[in-house]
């Protein structure tokens, strides 16, 4: 039968419009119906983000081949899904009142003990920095990471743009155990798995450039460390001269860390 699609008004025959999408059979708005839609989209089988989410830890190259090749609505796009990442883990520190700068404060007295009281104070005003903007800071740091890759993989025939969905997928997807980590600290568990979640995402992100780029597996992972490596260094090189020339701009500051 024909009818009336309620969003444009173009008349439509079965139940989706030819023209917008709109369904054309629109229920009323109930408890129910939220619940449904809920679980469609959180928990649906043809989900985006759950399909995104779990080929991402089994088979993450099918994923970033996928959506090179052209096809975009199988999966949570590159962006969106590391946007979406950082914006569940600033949520859920919201959420959970969690003060970020005694947390890294935690984990870094687990790692080295013996650090002034200056160096302590210049630490924390860092992470101070860094996580009062940690969503500017996390898109800064992945244009180093795509350089690094692209140089060591640049044989691989993959461009600079390709090679960005295979970091914003590799950078995104670790962010999940960085918020698994959040619950136990705010329940008063210093878990040593919060020390090694640098390790586990670096780790991660040269099992992903092992997995996708042809060749020797064993020796691209080797090749995506010193990629790593290389994007790190640009990246400190970049944020110490920034430091020093904010520090020369105000040398009172060095007093008081000293």
């Amino acid at each position: 039968m024909e009818s009336s699609c309620p969003n444009c008004s173009e008349i439509v025959t079965g139940r989706y419009c030819h023209f917008c999408g709109q369904q054309t059979s629109v229920p009323r708005i109930t408890w129910r119906y939220l619940l449904v839609e809920l679980q469609q989209r959180l928990f649906g089988f043809d989900n985006r983000f759950m399909r995104t989410l779990k080929d991402l830890t089994i088979r993450p190259e099918r994923v970033i081949h996928t959506v090179i090749d052209g096809v975009r609505v199988r999966y949570f796009g590159p962006l969106s899904y590391y946007f979406l990442m950082i914006t569940l883990y600033v949520l859920l520190i919201s959420f959970m009142d969690i003060d970020m700068t005694e947390y890294t404060r935690s984990l870094s007295e687990g790692m080295n003990r013996d650090v002034s009281e200056g160096q302590q104070r210049f630490q924390e005003m860092v992470n101070q920095s860094i996580f009062s903007n940690f969503r500017v800071f996390s898109f800064f740091m992945v244009p180093f990471f795509i350089l690094g890759t692209y140089i060591f993989f640049r044989n691989k025939k993959y461009n600079f743009l390709e090679t960005s969905v295979l970091v914003f997928y590799a950078m995104g997807h670790p962010i999940i155990l960085s918020i698994l980590m959040l619950v136990p600290y705010k329940l008063g568990v210093m878990s040593s798995a919060n020390l090694a979640l640098p390790l586990i995402s670096y780790g991660y992100y040269a099992w992903i450039c092992a997995r996708f780029y042809s060749g020797n597996r064993f020796w691209n992972f080797v090749k995506a460390v010193f990629a790593i490596i290389v994007s790190m260094l640009l990246l400190m090189f970049l944020v110490a001269a920034g430091m020093i020339a904010y520090l020369a701009m105000n040398p009172s500051l060095i007093e008081n860390f000293q």
